[in-house]
C-alpha cells in the first residue's frame, strides 16, 4: 500500500476500533471557561490594597476579602486545598485536580469555604 491509497475517513481507525478515541478530543487551551477572571487573578489584584476589596465569584456573588486573605488566595498552591475540597491527586502533578479545584474556588460556596478555614485560624 502507497500513501496515494490511504484517503481520509476510510481508513481513519486503521483497525484499532476506536481505541484511544478518548484523547482525540480538542481542547482550546484560549476558550472562556468561567464568566469572570480566575478567583487567584482577582486576588493578586486586591493583595496590593491595605483595604483588600471583594472577588467576583463565577456565580455573580461578590465577596469581601482582606489584604492577608487575598495574599493566601494568590499564593498557595492548589495541591494545599486538595483535602478542603475533596479532591484526590493521582499523581505528584495532577492538572485535572488543580483543575477540579480551580473550579470549586470559582463558585461562591468553594470561595466561602476556603474563607471559613481562614477565618477560623
Amino acid at each position: 500500500m502507497k500513501m496515494t491509497d490511504v484517503y481520509e475517513g476510510a481508513m481513519d481507525d486503521f483497525g484499532l476500533k476506536g481505541h484511544g478515541s478518548e484523547l482525540d478530543k480538542d481542547i482550546d487551551p484560549n476558550a472562556k471557561r468561567y464568566n469572570n477572571e480566575l478567583v487567584t487573578v482577582q486576588a493578586s489584584k486586591l493583595a496590593d490594597y491595605p483595604d483588600g476589596g471583594e472577588i467576583e465569584t463565577n456565580d455573580g456573588e461578590m465577596i469581601k476579602v482582606s489584604q492577608q486573605e487575598a495574599k493566601f488566595i494568590r499564593q498557595v498552591p492548589m495541591k494545599n486545598l486538595a483535602g478542603l475540597f475533596n479532591v484526590k491527586y493521582a499523581m505528584a502533578r495532577d492538572p485535572e485536580a488543580d483543575d477540579a479545584i480551580q473550579t470549586k474556588l470559582q463558585d461562591s460556596e468553594g470561595l466561602n469555604l476556603l474563607l471559613r478555614a481562614l477565618r477560623k485560624k
